[in-house]
């Protein structure tokens, strides 16, 4: 699992530096955002920042809690790590 985390890292950085045309909404909405004033802009930006922050802190929640909890299922089920050896059989 530590060896995940630093490749993770690294894509979001390449696609963030490989992607800035990302940054521009569809074409409507870009062109909408261009004709608008300067204060208009910044009321714009500061709603979608408004809206990315409980859609990826939801997200991220979730993300975590399963992470945590996944070696408690395995317990609950009787098994460890292992390829499900361990589990009883049916008769």
């Amino acid at each position: 699992m530590r060896r995940v985390w630093p490749v993770l890292v690294l894509a979001a950085l390449l696609l963030n530096a490989v992607a800035p045309a990302a940054y521009a909404q569809c074409a409507m909405c870009r062109a909408s955002a261009e004709a608008m004033d300067e204060q208009q802009q910044q009321a714009l930006d500061l709603a979608i920042l408004i809206l990315l922050v409980p859609t990826t802190s939801i997200f991220g929640g979730v993300i975590f809690w399963a992470l945590r909890n996944r070696n408690r299922t395995r317990q609950e089920l009787g098994g460890s790590k292992g390829n499900g050896a361990e589990r009883p059989r049916r008769e």
